[in-house]
C-alpha cells in the first residue's frame, strides 16, 4: 500500500488510509507493506503508528526505481491513489486497488493501469464541480465492500492456478 503522492494528484487521508487497513486486517490473516518514496518516509512512518498492528512493514529504502520496482513484483495487491508506483505494479499484471479524482482530466477511464482488467478495481468522489476533487468523501466502509470480494477472487484465483 502506498499512501503518498510524490505531490502528484489528490489522495485519501492518513486516517482513510488507516481505516482501509484496520478493514483489510480484519477480514484477512495478511502483512501489508506501507511503501514510501522520497520524502514519504515519515508519513509512512505516521500511518504505522495510527493503524498500530504488528503486521504493517514498512518499506522506505528508496535504492531508486528498480529496486522499487523488484519490491513491486512480489506483491500479491497493490493498492494506492492514482499515482507511478500504482502504474508501476499494474505493468507487472499485479491486482490493484485505486483512488482517484473524478474530474473528467484524472478519472480512472483516462489514467486506469494497464493490468489485465479484472485485476484493477476503482473508486471516486461523488461527481460534480464541489464533489469530484475530494477523496476525504470515499466512504472506506463502502470501498471495502467491493474490495473484500475483490481481493478473495484475486487471492483464490492465485491458491486455484498456483500462480
Amino acid at each position: 500500500m502506498h499512501s503518498g503522492s510524490g505531490g502528484s494528484a489528490t489522495n485519501l487521508s492518513l486516517a482513510q488510509y488507516a481505516e482501509l487497513i484496520q478493514g483489510l486486517l480484519a477480514e484477512f490473516d495478511c502483512q501489508i507493506v506501507l511503501t514510501a518514496g522520497p520524502d514519504e518516509s515519515e508519513k509512512a512512518h505516521e500511518l504505522a503508528q495510527l493503524v498500530g498492528d504488528s503486521r504493517l512493514v514498512i518499506y522506505d529504502k528508496n535504492k531508486g526505481l528498480v529496486d522499487f520496482a523488484h519490491s513491486l513484483a512480489c506483491a500479491d495487491l497493490f493498492i494506492a491513489g492514482s499515482t507511478g508506483p500504482l502504474h508501476l505494479s499494474s505493468a507487472f499484471n499485479l491486482p490493484t486497488v485505486g483512488f482517484y479524482p473524478n474530474s473528467r482530466s484524472s478519472q480512472p477511464r483516462r489514467w486506469k493501469p494497464i493490468n489485465d482488467p479484472d485485476k484493477h478495481l476503482a473508486f471516486c468522489p461523488p461527481a460534480g464541480k464541489e464533489t469530484q476533487m475530494n477523496l476525504g468523501l470515499i466512504s472506506i466502509n463502502r470501498a471495502l465492500v467491493g474490495i473484500i470480494p475483490f481481493i478473495r477472487r484475486i487471492w483464490h484465483i492465485r491458491d486455484e492456478f498456483n500462480v
